[in-house]
């Protein structure tokens, strides 16, 4: 090696594009060079480098072979001082390139690397930071978010994925996943207007069970949001509402996400703000209408908006209702996975439009094929249009039996109308009826509750869903079609009951109700 007199080497970075070139970096702050593999070595060492540092990295270009990046430290020397050069050729010249990272005691580097695809992406780790660069190392600036403050010793970019993998001093290993909207940041901001990043594949994965291990176990790692990361850039925070769409490969709409208000929470974009936005969509369909979360029991739906019967304890909440509510049943209340091929996303803001593919792949474990696939959605869609209609039926029941309830109380507190009173009574027992049909309405939301009565067409549907759609990928069975087809003539048997009802039954007491003057008629057409 000549004049190179250290003991020991640091690095070796052979160069991925030139066969036979390969540097080295010492503890001694040298950097050599061969490119016949190993015969001979030079000293590329920069000039103006203050001596004795240590070379931390070296990240030959994958783009250029006369390009390289060298990452030395000095900070035992006193010199917490960031220090990155790039060459341009071979070595025989080099230029700092340190503007943005700051100088501070945790100021000195450990690491650089860049992205194989595109040549102006770097990152720098130093002691206790990340940062990256858009135009080849000229501007630096922080890439922290959720990461830890902590010593960032080594960075590759995966190169299948186009993931950055950041390895920590104490804090374990991160990925940031996805760094096309990094790449693409740079002509976002040029063009002024929110954009839409392009979008990498997405995997339909089918979920397999963990290993278990303690909740505060040290190595527990995190798995990335499942499902299509969707990044976007707004030049502003919004003053419109934003909507992604998703459309099929056929143009048929799969899901919108909004942050306009009123927008059911399953459907509703996070809080947006300036700069690159992140959205993770799971690749389900919507889930069943009027769904949200409920405390220790997954997924409810439904607003039954009186107490149960034989339980006047159980309140309807400050919202005036409450959910109904199943536990420890074969039921979900999800939509679909979506059918793998070619989606579009677009991102509408007012008359703004901008769109991207999305390819989403089919589980590659998976050993059904894509006609079983669509065949499963189109059934599981069926079976959730079915489940809606039934919510439907029974907030449209609860309002009445709501609005009954007052007519009531006041028939009591007044006392002039008993003939009526009673109709009223008989009225509420005939809607209670006809409800019970569609769900268990003796449900308080106790765990055990679920056992003492059995599931109407309600449970039963969302028990097919699951056993439909969360499965492996195969077609319905025979046997599900004929439970789908019982349960559809059980529904449309409640629905002509119900009409039968409102013909019968709430329209002469609605017009009992006003012929004596009474306020408060019986609403037919309240809607959810």
């Amino acid at each position: 090696l000549g004049a190179f007199n250290a003991m020991s080497l640091s690095i070796i970075a052979p160069s991925p594009l030139r066969r036979g070139m390969i540097w080295t970096g010492g503890y001694d702050g040298q950097v050599h060079l061969t490119l016949d593999g190993g015969h001979d070595w030079h000293d590329v060492t920069p000039n103006g480098l203050p001596p004795l540092g240590t070379v931390t990295s070296i990240y030959p270009s994958h783009t250029d072979p006369n390009r390289a990046y060298v990452s030395i430290d000095r900070h035992l020397l006193g010199d917490p001082r960031p220090y990155i050069f790039v060459t341009e050729n071979d070595g025989r010249s080099w230029h700092r390139i340190t503007r943005g990272l700051p100088t501070n005691v945790f100021s000195y580097v450990h690491c650089v690397t860049g992205d194989s695809l595109d040549p102006g992406l770097l990152f720098a780790g130093t002691e206790n930071a990340l940062y990256w660069s858009p135009d080849r190392g000229h501007h630096w600036y922080p890439l922290q978010n959720n990461l830890p403050h902590a010593p960032v010793y080594w960075l590759t970019v995966q190169p299948v994925a186009q993931d950055l993998v950041v390895a920590t001093y104490g804090r374990g290993i991160y990925i940031l996943s996805d760094l096309n909207s990094l790449a693409a940041l740079a002509h976002a901001v040029r063009a002024g207007h929110p954009v839409l990043f392009p979008l990498r594949t997405a995997w339909r994965f089918h979920h397999v069970a963990a290993p278990r291990a303690a909740p505060d176990f040290a190595a527990n790692g995190h798995n990335p949001p499942y499902g299509a990361t969707i990044d976007f850039y707004l030049p502003h925070k919004p003053k419109r509402p934003v909507r992604l769409v998703i459309h099929s490969p056929g143009g048929k709409i799969i899901r919108v996400f909004s942050n306009a208000p009123g927008t059911a929470r399953a459907n509703r974009l996070p809080a947006l703000s300036r700069g690159i936005n992140r959205f993770v969509w799971d690749l389900r369909y919507a889930p069943v209408d009027g769904v949200s979360e409920c405390a220790g029991s997954g997924s409810c739906t439904g607003k039954l908006r009186l107490p149960p019967p034989q339980a006047p304890w159980v309140t309807t909440g400050p919202k005036g209702y409450r959910h109904i509510v199943s536990w420890d049943l074969d039921l979900t209340h999800r939509g679909p996975l979506a059918v793998p091929g070619q989606d579009r996303v677009t991102l509408e803001i007012g008359t703004t439009r901008s769109s991207q593919p999305l390819w989403v792949r089919k589980d590659p474990y998976s050993s059904g094929s894509l006609a079983d696939i669509r065949s499963q959605v189109t059934f599981s869609l069926a079976i959730e249009s079915k489940i809606n209609s039934t919510v439907h039926l029974i907030n449209e029941i609860e309002w009445m039996r709501k609005t009954l309830a007052g007519i009531e109380a006041r028939l009591v507190a007044d006392g002039n109308h008993p003939a009526t009173l009673a109709r009223a009574r008989h009225l509420g027992a005939v809607l209670l009826g006809v409800e019970g049909r569609l769900f268990d309405v003796y449900l308080t939301g106790a765990r055990e509750d679920a056992f003492r009565h059995p599931m109407e067409i309600y449970g039963r549907l969302c028990a097919l869903l699951k056993d439909v759609e969360d499965s492996a990928d195969y077609p319905p069975t025979d046997s599900d079609r004929v439970v789908f087809r019982i349960l559809e003539g059980d529904l449309r048997s409640v629905q002509a009951r119900f009409a039968a009802v409102l013909h019968k039954e709430v329209a002469p007491f609605n017009r009992r109700l006003e012929g004596r003057g009474l306020a408060g008629v019986v609403p037919t057409g309240r809607g959810v």
